[in-house]
Protein backbone atom coordinates (compact mmCIF):
# COMPACT_ATOMS: atom_id res chain seq x y z
CA UNK A 1 0.00 0.00 0.00
CA UNK A 2 2.71 2.41 1.05
CA UNK A 3 4.29 1.59 -2.77
CA UNK A 4 1.01 2.21 -4.62
CA UNK A 5 0.58 5.84 -2.53
CA UNK A 6 4.05 6.99 -3.22
CA UNK A 7 3.64 5.88 -7.15
CA UNK A 8 0.72 7.72 -7.23
CA UNK A 9 2.07 10.78 -5.65
CA UNK A 10 4.85 10.82 -7.79
CA UNK A 11 2.76 10.92 -10.67
CA UNK A 12 0.68 13.34 -9.08
CA UNK A 13 3.48 15.67 -8.62
CA UNK A 14 5.08 15.29 -12.00
CA UNK A 15 1.46 15.78 -13.48
CA UNK A 16 0.12 17.97 -11.80
CA UNK A 17 2.23 19.53 -8.91
CA UNK A 18 2.97 18.92 -5.42
CA UNK A 19 -0.56 19.36 -3.28
CA UNK A 20 1.08 17.46 0.00
CA UNK A 21 -0.77 19.99 2.04
CA UNK A 22 -4.09 19.26 1.09
CA UNK A 23 -4.06 15.56 0.52
CA UNK A 24 -5.68 15.20 -2.72
CA UNK A 25 -2.91 12.29 -3.92
CA UNK A 26 -4.30 10.23 -0.72
CA UNK A 27 -7.76 11.31 -1.18
CA UNK A 28 -7.78 9.33 -4.59
CA UNK A 29 -5.97 6.77 -2.90
CA UNK A 30 -8.44 6.49 -0.76
CA UNK A 31 -11.04 6.24 -3.14
CA UNK A 32 -9.52 3.62 -5.25
CA UNK A 33 -9.59 1.33 -1.95
CA UNK A 34 -13.05 2.16 -0.45
CA UNK A 35 -15.17 -0.06 -2.46
CA UNK A 36 -12.83 -2.85 -1.10
CA UNK A 37 -12.06 -1.62 2.40
CA UNK A 38 -16.02 -0.67 2.77
CA UNK A 39 -17.06 -4.41 2.17
CA UNK A 40 -14.27 -5.51 4.46
CA UNK A 41 -15.20 -3.12 7.04
CA UNK A 42 -18.78 -4.39 6.52
CA UNK A 43 -18.63 -7.77 6.71
CA UNK A 44 -15.88 -7.52 10.10
CA UNK A 45 -18.75 -5.10 11.90
CA UNK A 46 -21.80 -7.67 11.17
CA UNK A 47 -19.25 -10.52 12.92
CA UNK A 48 -18.36 -8.47 15.75
CA UNK A 49 -21.76 -6.22 16.64
CA UNK A 50 -23.68 -9.03 18.51
CA UNK A 51 -21.23 -9.34 20.97
CA UNK A 52 -20.27 -5.43 21.65
CA UNK A 53 -24.28 -4.60 21.44
CA UNK A 54 -24.89 -7.06 24.21
CA UNK A 55 -22.06 -6.07 25.93
CA UNK A 56 -22.87 -2.63 26.39
CA UNK A 57 -26.42 -2.38 26.49
CA UNK A 58 -27.97 -0.14 29.06
CA UNK A 59 -30.40 -1.52 32.03
CA UNK A 60 -33.50 0.05 29.91
CA UNK A 61 -32.94 -2.63 27.20
CA UNK A 62 -33.28 -6.31 26.90
CA UNK A 63 -31.74 -6.77 23.63
CA UNK A 64 -30.77 -4.55 20.42
CA UNK A 65 -30.02 -6.83 16.92
CA UNK A 66 -27.66 -5.37 13.70
CA UNK A 67 -30.45 -6.31 10.98
CA UNK A 68 -28.56 -4.18 8.12
CA UNK A 69 -25.10 -2.40 8.05
CA UNK A 70 -24.25 -0.72 4.43
CA UNK A 71 -21.65 2.42 5.01
CA UNK A 72 -22.58 3.71 1.83
CA UNK A 73 -20.61 4.45 -1.46
CA UNK A 74 -18.84 8.30 -0.36
CA UNK A 75 -14.80 7.45 0.71
CA UNK A 76 -13.19 9.42 2.96
CA UNK A 77 -11.32 12.42 2.23
CA UNK A 78 -7.95 14.02 3.40
CA UNK A 79 -7.91 17.82 3.65
CA UNK A 80 -4.47 17.90 4.64
CA UNK A 81 -0.77 16.31 5.93
CA UNK A 82 1.49 18.00 7.47
CA UNK A 83 5.04 16.43 9.01
CA UNK A 84 5.44 16.57 12.95
CA UNK A 85 8.26 18.93 13.11
CA UNK A 86 8.02 18.83 17.22
CA UNK A 87 9.46 15.06 17.59
CA UNK A 88 13.10 14.98 19.51
CA UNK A 89 15.86 13.65 17.32
CA UNK A 90 16.35 11.06 19.78
CA UNK A 91 13.33 9.10 19.01
CA UNK A 92 14.83 8.12 15.60
CA UNK A 93 11.21 8.42 13.84
CA UNK A 94 9.39 10.31 11.53
CA UNK A 95 5.10 11.90 12.09
CA UNK A 96 2.92 12.15 9.49
CA UNK A 97 -0.05 14.17 10.51
CA UNK A 98 -3.52 14.00 8.13
CA UNK A 99 -6.90 15.51 8.32
CA UNK A 100 -9.76 13.39 7.40
CA UNK A 101 -12.70 13.81 6.59
CA UNK A 102 -16.00 10.99 5.95
CA UNK A 103 -19.41 12.07 5.31
CA UNK A 104 -21.83 9.23 4.01
CA UNK A 105 -25.48 8.32 3.17
CA UNK A 106 -25.35 4.86 4.85
CA UNK A 107 -27.88 2.36 5.70
CA UNK A 108 -28.08 1.14 9.22
CA UNK A 109 -31.20 -0.73 10.50
CA UNK A 110 -31.22 -1.86 14.31
CA UNK A 111 -34.12 -3.76 16.43
CA UNK A 112 -34.49 -2.53 19.79
CA UNK A 113 -36.59 -4.70 22.78
CA UNK A 114 -36.21 -2.12 25.86
CA UNK A 115 -37.83 -3.92 28.10
CA UNK A 116 -34.90 -4.09 31.34
CA UNK A 117 -33.78 -7.00 32.42
CA UNK A 118 -34.59 -5.82 36.09
CA UNK A 119 -38.33 -6.52 35.18
CA UNK A 120 -38.21 -9.18 32.54
CA UNK A 121 -36.53 -11.76 34.90
CA UNK A 122 -39.89 -11.75 37.19
CA UNK A 123 -42.10 -12.24 34.69
CA UNK A 124 -43.51 -14.80 32.99
CA UNK A 125 -41.82 -15.84 29.53
CA UNK A 126 -44.87 -15.69 27.44
CA UNK A 127 -45.67 -12.08 28.90
CA UNK A 128 -42.24 -11.15 28.41
CA UNK A 129 -42.65 -12.26 24.74
CA UNK A 130 -45.42 -10.16 24.30
CA UNK A 131 -44.53 -7.24 26.25
CA UNK A 132 -41.29 -6.99 24.22
CA UNK A 133 -43.27 -7.30 21.02
CA UNK A 134 -45.21 -4.61 21.61
CA UNK A 135 -42.64 -2.48 22.93
CA UNK A 136 -40.10 -2.81 20.28
CA UNK A 137 -38.14 -0.27 18.22
CA UNK A 138 -36.82 -0.22 14.97
CA UNK A 139 -34.00 2.42 14.09
CA UNK A 140 -32.54 3.46 11.36
CA UNK A 141 -29.05 5.39 11.00
CA UNK A 142 -28.30 7.16 7.95
CA UNK A 143 -25.99 10.42 7.11
CA UNK A 144 -23.40 9.67 9.13
CA UNK A 145 -20.09 11.87 9.29
CA UNK A 146 -16.68 11.49 11.04
CA UNK A 147 -13.44 13.91 11.44
CA UNK A 148 -10.34 12.72 12.55
CA UNK A 149 -6.56 13.64 12.47
CA UNK A 150 -4.80 10.39 11.48
CA UNK A 151 -1.03 10.12 12.65
CA UNK A 152 1.49 7.70 10.65
CA UNK A 153 4.31 7.24 12.42
CA UNK A 154 7.59 5.42 10.55
CA UNK A 155 9.71 3.82 13.57
CA UNK A 156 12.42 3.13 14.32
CA UNK A 157 14.42 4.72 11.65
CA UNK A 158 17.65 3.05 10.94
CA UNK A 159 21.18 3.39 8.81
CA UNK A 160 19.77 0.59 6.58
CA UNK A 161 17.58 -0.31 3.78
CA UNK A 162 14.51 0.02 3.83
CA UNK A 163 15.20 2.26 6.64
CA UNK A 164 12.24 2.19 8.23
CA UNK A 165 11.36 -0.77 10.39
CA UNK A 166 7.18 -0.62 11.02
CA UNK A 167 4.55 1.71 10.41
CA UNK A 168 1.98 2.54 13.17
CA UNK A 169 -1.31 3.80 12.22
CA UNK A 170 -3.66 6.26 14.59
CA UNK A 171 -6.32 8.76 15.54
CA UNK A 172 -4.62 11.42 17.87
CA UNK A 173 -7.95 12.25 19.35
CA UNK A 174 -11.08 10.24 19.57
CA UNK A 175 -12.90 11.12 16.42
CA UNK A 176 -15.86 13.59 16.49
CA UNK A 177 -18.37 11.21 15.23
CA UNK A 178 -22.40 12.12 14.18
CA UNK A 179 -25.34 10.81 12.81
CA UNK A 180 -28.76 11.26 12.00
CA UNK A 181 -30.91 8.62 13.19
CA UNK A 182 -35.00 7.84 13.24
CA UNK A 183 -37.63 5.64 14.48
CA UNK A 184 -39.77 3.81 11.91
CA UNK A 185 -41.49 2.04 14.87
CA UNK A 186 -41.53 2.79 18.57
CA UNK A 187 -41.91 5.96 21.50
CA UNK A 188 -39.74 9.51 19.80
CA UNK A 189 -38.50 9.39 23.60
CA UNK A 190 -36.17 6.70 23.35
CA UNK A 191 -34.54 8.64 20.60
CA UNK A 192 -32.71 11.21 23.93
CA UNK A 193 -31.39 8.06 25.20
CA UNK A 194 -30.59 5.74 21.94
CA UNK A 195 -28.15 8.09 20.26
CA UNK A 196 -26.33 9.08 23.19
CA UNK A 197 -25.58 5.35 23.94
CA UNK A 198 -24.90 4.72 20.49
CA UNK A 199 -22.54 7.17 20.15
CA UNK A 200 -20.64 6.10 23.17
CA UNK A 201 -20.69 2.15 22.41
CA UNK A 202 -19.51 3.12 18.84
CA UNK A 203 -16.85 5.13 20.35
CA UNK A 204 -15.40 3.11 22.81
CA UNK A 205 -15.63 0.01 20.95
CA UNK A 206 -14.63 1.05 17.55
CA UNK A 207 -12.94 4.36 17.30
CA UNK A 208 -10.69 4.42 21.26
CA UNK A 209 -8.54 1.12 20.48
CA UNK A 210 -7.17 3.00 17.61
CA UNK A 211 -6.67 6.24 19.71
CA UNK A 212 -2.91 7.23 20.39
CA UNK A 213 -1.08 4.97 21.82
CA UNK A 214 -3.00 2.69 20.81
CA UNK A 215 -2.38 1.81 16.94
CA UNK A 216 -2.60 -0.66 14.01
CA UNK A 217 1.51 -2.16 13.27
CA UNK A 218 2.42 -2.49 9.38
CA UNK A 219 5.64 -4.01 9.56
CA UNK A 220 7.68 -2.74 6.66
CA UNK A 221 11.22 -5.17 7.04
CA UNK A 222 10.87 -8.75 8.05
CA UNK A 223 11.04 -8.93 11.94
CA UNK A 224 10.29 -5.23 12.16
CA UNK A 225 9.51 -4.36 15.82
CA UNK A 226 6.49 -2.60 16.70
CA UNK A 227 8.21 -0.29 19.52
CA UNK A 228 6.03 1.38 21.66
CA UNK A 229 8.46 2.88 24.88
CA UNK A 230 6.84 5.40 27.31
CA UNK A 231 8.29 9.17 27.22
CA UNK A 232 7.33 10.01 30.51
CA UNK A 233 5.01 9.11 33.61
CA UNK A 234 2.08 11.49 35.14
CA UNK A 235 2.06 11.64 38.98
CA UNK A 236 -1.74 12.84 40.20
CA UNK A 237 -3.18 12.84 43.75
CA UNK A 238 -7.17 13.08 44.20
CA UNK A 239 -7.58 15.65 46.82
CA UNK A 240 -10.93 16.80 47.03
CA UNK A 241 -14.37 17.55 45.04
CA UNK A 242 -16.45 20.39 45.95
CA UNK A 243 -20.32 21.17 45.11
CA UNK A 244 -21.21 17.71 43.96
CA UNK A 245 -24.84 17.44 42.55
CA UNK A 246 -26.89 15.45 43.93
CA UNK A 247 -28.07 12.16 41.72
CA UNK A 248 -30.64 10.65 43.56
CA UNK A 249 -33.76 11.75 45.44
CA UNK A 250 -32.37 11.31 49.06
CA UNK A 251 -29.08 12.16 50.13
CA UNK A 252 -25.76 13.49 48.80
CA UNK A 253 -24.32 11.52 45.90
CA UNK A 254 -21.75 8.42 46.51
CA UNK A 255 -19.21 9.78 44.64
CA UNK A 256 -15.91 8.37 42.98
CA UNK A 257 -13.49 9.21 40.56
CA UNK A 258 -12.32 7.19 36.81
CA UNK A 259 -8.95 8.62 35.71
CA UNK A 260 -6.93 7.54 32.83
CA UNK A 261 -4.01 8.72 30.77
CA UNK A 262 -4.71 5.79 28.38
CA UNK A 263 -8.52 4.84 28.05
CA UNK A 264 -7.72 1.08 28.38
CA UNK A 265 -6.08 1.74 31.51
CA UNK A 266 -8.00 2.93 34.20
CA UNK A 267 -7.79 4.15 38.08
CA UNK A 268 -10.32 4.53 40.48
CA UNK A 269 -10.43 6.21 43.73
CA UNK A 270 -12.45 4.84 46.59
CA UNK A 271 -15.94 5.82 46.59
CA UNK A 272 -17.12 8.73 49.55
CA UNK A 273 -20.53 8.08 50.28
CA UNK A 274 -23.47 10.64 51.23
CA UNK A 275 -21.30 13.90 50.73
CA UNK A 276 -21.37 17.47 48.70
CA UNK A 277 -17.82 18.00 48.92
CA UNK A 278 -15.96 14.52 49.10
CA UNK A 279 -12.47 14.16 50.55
CA UNK A 280 -10.24 11.57 49.54
CA UNK A 281 -7.42 12.09 51.76
CA UNK A 282 -4.64 12.27 49.07
CA UNK A 283 -5.39 9.53 46.74
CA UNK A 284 -2.41 8.82 44.56
CA UNK A 285 -1.71 7.27 40.93
CA UNK A 286 0.60 6.90 38.33
CA UNK A 287 -0.33 6.82 34.91
CA UNK A 288 2.82 6.33 32.20
CA UNK A 289 2.73 8.83 28.89
CA UNK A 290 3.51 7.69 25.51
CA UNK A 291 2.94 10.70 23.57
CA UNK A 292 2.85 13.72 25.25
CA UNK A 293 1.94 16.20 22.38
CA UNK A 294 -1.52 14.31 22.04
CA UNK A 295 -2.16 12.34 25.58
CA UNK A 296 -4.03 14.07 28.25
CA UNK A 297 -5.16 13.38 32.09
CA UNK A 298 -9.09 12.88 32.12
CA UNK A 299 -10.90 12.82 35.50
CA UNK A 300 -14.70 11.24 35.41
CA UNK A 301 -16.81 12.00 38.69
CA UNK A 302 -19.53 9.26 39.09
CA UNK A 303 -22.09 8.65 41.66
CA UNK A 304 -22.07 4.88 42.64
CA UNK A 305 -25.92 2.85 42.93
CA UNK A 306 -26.79 0.02 44.36
CA UNK A 307 -30.60 -0.06 43.69
CA UNK A 308 -32.13 -3.60 43.50
CA UNK A 309 -33.80 -2.90 40.30
CA UNK A 310 -31.11 -0.43 38.82
CA UNK A 311 -27.76 -0.41 39.82
CA UNK A 312 -25.93 1.27 36.96
CA UNK A 313 -23.59 4.17 38.33
CA UNK A 314 -24.15 7.95 37.13
CA UNK A 315 -22.25 10.14 35.40
CA UNK A 316 -21.16 13.34 36.97
CA UNK A 317 -18.83 15.50 34.92
CA UNK A 318 -15.16 15.26 33.43
CA UNK A 319 -12.52 17.20 33.74
CA UNK A 320 -9.18 16.74 30.85
CA UNK A 321 -5.87 18.31 31.13
CA UNK A 322 -3.52 18.28 28.15
CA UNK A 323 -0.05 16.96 29.29
CA UNK A 324 1.19 19.23 26.53
CA UNK A 325 0.81 22.06 29.05
CA UNK A 326 2.51 20.91 31.85
CA UNK A 327 6.09 21.94 32.71
CA UNK A 328 8.36 18.68 33.21
CA UNK A 329 9.04 18.19 36.62
CA UNK A 330 6.68 20.97 38.04
CA UNK A 331 3.83 20.10 40.81
CA UNK A 332 0.50 21.60 39.62
CA UNK A 333 -1.90 21.75 42.45
CA UNK A 334 -5.09 22.79 41.04
CA UNK A 335 -8.89 23.23 41.61
CA UNK A 336 -10.29 21.58 37.94
CA UNK A 337 -13.57 22.92 36.65
CA UNK A 338 -16.10 19.72 36.25
CA UNK A 339 -17.68 19.81 32.53
CA UNK A 340 -21.34 17.68 31.72
CA UNK A 341 -19.93 16.32 28.52
CA UNK A 342 -22.37 13.09 28.22
CA UNK A 343 -21.85 11.91 24.81
CA UNK A 344 -17.88 11.84 25.55
CA UNK A 345 -18.31 9.61 28.60
CA UNK A 346 -16.26 6.92 28.94
CA UNK A 347 -19.08 4.92 30.92
CA UNK A 348 -17.80 1.29 31.17
CA UNK A 349 -20.75 -1.63 32.18
CA UNK A 350 -22.34 -0.83 35.37
CA UNK A 351 -21.76 3.04 34.40
CA UNK A 352 -24.86 4.75 32.85
CA UNK A 353 -25.04 9.04 31.42
CA UNK A 354 -28.26 10.73 31.41
CA UNK A 355 -30.02 10.78 28.15
CA UNK A 356 -29.29 14.28 25.54
CA UNK A 357 -30.49 17.42 27.46
CA UNK A 358 -30.99 15.78 30.74
CA UNK A 359 -27.02 16.60 32.31
CA UNK A 360 -26.62 17.31 36.17
CA UNK A 361 -26.34 20.76 36.98
CA UNK A 362 -21.83 20.93 37.19
CA UNK A 363 -21.63 24.98 36.99
CA UNK A 364 -20.05 25.29 40.05
CA UNK A 365 -18.38 21.63 40.64
CA UNK A 366 -14.39 21.20 41.02
CA UNK A 367 -11.82 19.23 41.56
CA UNK A 368 -8.74 19.43 43.48
CA UNK A 369 -5.87 17.38 42.36
CA UNK A 370 -2.18 17.63 42.32
CA UNK A 371 -0.39 16.68 39.88
CA UNK A 372 2.88 16.48 38.29
CA UNK A 373 4.67 15.20 34.47
CA UNK A 374 8.00 13.59 34.74
CA UNK A 375 9.60 13.21 31.58
CA UNK A 376 12.21 9.73 31.01
CA UNK A 377 14.93 11.95 31.16
CA UNK A 378 13.99 13.47 34.09
CA UNK A 379 13.47 10.05 35.77
CA UNK A 380 16.38 9.10 37.93
CA UNK A 381 15.57 12.60 40.02
CA UNK A 382 11.95 11.13 40.86
CA UNK A 383 13.26 7.25 41.31
CA UNK A 384 12.34 6.86 44.80
CA UNK A 385 8.71 8.26 44.07
CA UNK A 386 8.15 6.34 40.91
CA UNK A 387 10.37 2.94 41.10
CA UNK A 388 10.60 1.26 37.74
CA UNK A 389 7.59 1.21 35.82
CA UNK A 390 7.44 0.10 32.04
CA UNK A 391 4.14 -1.10 29.88
CA UNK A 392 3.86 -4.71 29.22
CA UNK A 393 1.72 -5.61 25.99
CA UNK A 394 0.85 -9.15 24.65
CA UNK A 395 -0.79 -9.80 21.66
CA UNK A 396 -2.24 -13.13 20.67
CA UNK A 397 -1.91 -14.02 17.10
CA UNK A 398 -2.87 -17.86 16.84
CA UNK A 399 -4.94 -20.36 19.05
CA UNK A 400 -4.49 -24.17 18.66
CA UNK A 401 -6.83 -26.36 19.74
CA UNK A 402 -7.05 -29.78 20.19
CA UNK A 403 -10.74 -30.32 18.85
CA UNK A 404 -13.43 -27.81 17.23
CA UNK A 405 -15.82 -28.98 20.91
CA UNK A 406 -13.79 -26.21 23.27
CA UNK A 407 -15.38 -23.77 20.99
CA UNK A 408 -16.19 -20.64 20.78
CA UNK A 409 -13.05 -19.58 23.10
CA UNK A 410 -12.27 -16.38 24.51
CA UNK A 411 -8.67 -14.74 26.44
CA UNK A 412 -8.23 -13.48 29.47
CA UNK A 413 -4.88 -11.53 30.64
CA UNK A 414 -4.11 -9.97 33.78
CA UNK A 415 -0.94 -9.14 35.40
CA UNK A 416 -0.12 -10.82 39.29
CA UNK A 417 0.90 -8.52 41.53
CA UNK A 418 -0.58 -5.39 40.08
CA UNK A 419 -3.77 -3.37 40.74
CA UNK A 420 -6.36 -3.89 37.97
CA UNK A 421 -7.28 -1.20 35.98
CA UNK A 422 -11.23 -0.03 36.61
CA UNK A 423 -12.40 -2.60 33.77
CA UNK A 424 -11.12 -5.67 35.46
CA UNK A 425 -8.68 -8.03 32.72
CA UNK A 426 -9.37 -7.51 29.30
CA UNK A 427 -11.59 -9.98 27.88
CA UNK A 428 -11.03 -10.97 23.91
CA UNK A 429 -14.55 -11.93 21.69
CA UNK A 430 -15.12 -15.07 21.22
CA UNK A 431 -13.57 -17.50 18.54
CA UNK A 432 -16.09 -19.12 16.40
CA UNK A 433 -15.46 -22.37 14.58
CA UNK A 434 -14.61 -21.31 10.81
CA UNK A 435 -17.46 -22.21 7.79
CA UNK A 436 -16.45 -23.26 4.70
CA UNK A 437 -13.59 -25.92 3.09
CA UNK A 438 -11.37 -24.43 6.49
CA UNK A 439 -14.53 -25.19 9.35
CA UNK A 440 -12.50 -28.56 10.09
CA UNK A 441 -9.45 -26.25 11.25
CA UNK A 442 -7.84 -26.18 14.64
CA UNK A 443 -5.56 -23.91 14.28
CA UNK A 444 -7.30 -20.22 14.48
CA UNK A 445 -5.76 -17.14 13.65
CA UNK A 446 -6.84 -14.87 16.46
CA UNK A 447 -6.29 -11.34 17.20
CA UNK A 448 -6.54 -9.92 20.01
CA UNK A 449 -4.06 -7.94 22.74
CA UNK A 450 -3.89 -5.99 25.77
CA UNK A 451 -1.46 -3.56 27.84
CA UNK A 452 -0.98 -3.08 31.02
CA UNK A 453 0.86 -0.47 33.00
CA UNK A 454 2.73 -2.36 35.57
CA UNK A 455 4.26 0.12 37.87
CA UNK A 456 5.87 0.41 41.46
CA UNK A 457 9.92 -0.52 42.68
CA UNK A 458 11.98 -2.90 41.19
CA UNK A 459 11.31 -5.52 43.74
CA UNK A 460 7.70 -5.46 42.85
CA UNK A 461 7.93 -4.82 39.25
CA UNK A 462 10.21 -8.02 38.83
CA UNK A 463 7.77 -9.61 40.43
CA UNK A 464 4.82 -9.32 38.89
CA UNK A 465 3.68 -12.50 36.23
CA UNK A 466 1.48 -12.19 33.37
CA UNK A 467 -1.41 -14.91 33.19
CA UNK A 468 -3.26 -15.65 29.98
CA UNK A 469 -5.98 -17.59 30.40
CA UNK A 470 -8.28 -19.51 27.44
CA UNK A 471 -11.69 -19.64 28.65
CA UNK A 472 -14.26 -22.18 27.03
CA UNK A 473 -17.55 -20.70 28.40
CA UNK A 474 -16.84 -19.91 32.32
CA UNK A 475 -14.48 -22.76 31.99
CA UNK A 476 -10.35 -22.37 31.97
CA UNK A 477 -9.34 -24.44 29.28
CA UNK A 478 -5.70 -23.64 29.61
CA UNK A 479 -3.27 -20.95 31.62
CA UNK A 480 0.29 -19.72 31.28
CA UNK A 481 1.78 -17.21 33.14
CA UNK A 482 4.84 -15.62 31.86
CA UNK A 483 7.52 -13.32 34.68
CA UNK A 484 7.78 -9.72 33.45
CA UNK A 485 11.64 -10.34 34.13
CA UNK A 486 11.64 -13.14 31.61
CA UNK A 487 10.05 -11.02 29.12
CA UNK A 488 12.68 -8.75 29.64
CA UNK A 489 15.47 -11.36 29.16
CA UNK A 490 13.42 -12.60 25.74
CA UNK A 491 13.89 -16.22 27.50
CA UNK A 492 10.46 -17.17 28.59
CA UNK A 493 11.02 -20.84 30.42
CA UNK A 494 9.18 -23.51 28.23
CA UNK A 495 8.49 -21.56 25.44
CA UNK A 496 9.89 -21.51 22.07
CA UNK A 497 10.61 -18.18 20.67
CA UNK A 498 10.54 -17.13 17.47
CA UNK A 499 10.93 -14.10 14.89
CA UNK A 500 10.93 -10.33 16.74
CA UNK A 501 9.55 -10.40 20.09
CA UNK A 502 6.97 -13.81 19.33
CA UNK A 503 6.42 -16.92 21.31
CA UNK A 504 5.04 -20.02 20.88
CA UNK A 505 3.25 -21.32 24.33
CA UNK A 506 2.58 -25.07 24.31
CA UNK A 507 1.34 -27.66 26.74
CA UNK A 508 3.76 -30.37 26.45
CA UNK A 509 5.88 -32.23 29.20
CA UNK A 510 8.51 -29.54 29.24
CA UNK A 511 6.00 -26.74 30.50
CA UNK A 512 3.80 -28.92 32.10
CA UNK A 513 6.50 -29.28 34.99
CA UNK A 514 6.23 -25.67 35.79
CA UNK A 515 2.50 -25.48 36.56
CA UNK A 516 2.72 -26.97 39.58
CA UNK A 517 5.14 -24.44 41.29
CA UNK A 518 2.96 -21.01 39.32
CA UNK A 519 3.48 -17.66 41.07
CA UNK A 520 1.00 -17.28 43.83
CA UNK A 521 -1.54 -14.86 43.28
CA UNK A 522 -1.90 -11.42 44.39
CA UNK A 523 -5.65 -10.06 44.70
CA UNK A 524 -6.42 -6.92 42.87
CA UNK A 525 -4.83 -3.51 44.66
CA UNK A 526 -3.31 -5.87 47.20
CA UNK A 527 1.07 -5.51 47.64
CA UNK A 528 3.27 -7.49 45.19
CA UNK A 529 5.39 -10.79 47.42
CA UNK A 530 8.39 -9.57 48.77
CA UNK A 531 11.61 -9.61 47.17
CA UNK A 532 12.62 -12.15 48.85
CA UNK A 533 10.06 -14.46 47.98
CA UNK A 534 9.71 -12.70 44.12
CA UNK A 535 12.97 -15.03 42.88
CA UNK A 536 11.44 -17.88 43.75
CA UNK A 537 7.65 -17.02 41.84
CA UNK A 538 9.87 -16.26 38.92
CA UNK A 539 11.57 -19.09 38.57
CA UNK A 540 8.52 -21.32 38.83
CA UNK A 541 6.21 -19.58 36.89
CA UNK A 542 6.60 -20.10 32.85
CA UNK A 543 4.36 -23.05 32.31
CA UNK A 544 1.06 -24.69 30.90
CA UNK A 545 -1.70 -25.77 33.21
CA UNK A 546 -4.95 -27.35 31.71
CA UNK A 547 -5.66 -29.43 28.55
CA UNK A 548 -2.98 -31.01 26.59
CA UNK A 549 -2.84 -29.62 22.89
CA UNK A 550 -3.71 -25.98 23.39
CA UNK A 551 -1.46 -23.88 21.84
CA UNK A 552 -1.37 -20.40 21.65
CA UNK A 553 1.12 -17.75 19.38
CA UNK A 554 1.82 -14.71 20.74
CA UNK A 555 3.88 -11.76 20.80
CA UNK A 556 5.26 -10.43 24.30
CA UNK A 557 6.65 -7.01 24.56
CA UNK A 558 8.08 -4.76 27.70
CA UNK A 559 8.71 -1.29 27.17
CA UNK A 560 10.10 0.02 30.45
CA UNK A 561 10.30 4.00 31.17
CA UNK A 562 14.02 4.22 31.81
CA UNK A 563 16.56 3.05 29.28
CA UNK A 564 14.05 3.51 26.33
CA UNK A 565 14.16 7.47 25.58
CA UNK A 566 17.51 7.72 26.75
CA UNK A 567 19.72 4.71 25.28
CA UNK A 568 20.20 5.73 21.10
CA UNK A 569 18.41 3.11 18.99
CA UNK A 570 21.56 1.12 18.62
CA UNK A 571 21.75 -0.14 22.08
CA UNK A 572 18.04 -0.45 22.93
Amino acid sequence: AMRIMAGLGAAHIANQGADLAGGKWVSEVLAKLWPYASRAVEVAVREMAPDILNDNKPTWMEGIVLERFVLGDEPPTITGIHVDETNDDETDEVRLEMCLEWRSKCDIQLTVKPLPKAVSKYLPSLVVGAMQYMTSLTAGVQSLSLQANVLLTLTPLKPRLPVVSCLQVCFTQRPALDFSITLTKGEMGVLNYLKPWLLRTIATAALDPLVIPEHVAVPIEEGGVDEQSPEGIVLVTVEKAENVPKMDYFGHSDTYVDLWVRPRIKRRTAVINNEANPVWSGESFQMLVHTRRYQSVTFELWDEDNDILDAQDDYIGTCVIPIRNMTPGKEYKTALQVHSSPLDAMALPGQRVAAEGASPDVSSTKLHVVMRYVPAKMADMFSAEIGAPGVLRARINMVEVPHLGVLPLKIRMQVQGQSMAVGGPPTSPPVRPLTGKDKERTAIPFSYDAVFDVLGPAEVVNASVLDIEVLSGSNVVASFHIPVTQVRAREVEGCTSVAGGEFILKDDASTRQHAAAAAPTVPPGAAAPAAAGAAAAVAAAAGVEGHSGVVLRAEVWWHPLYGAAVLPAAQR
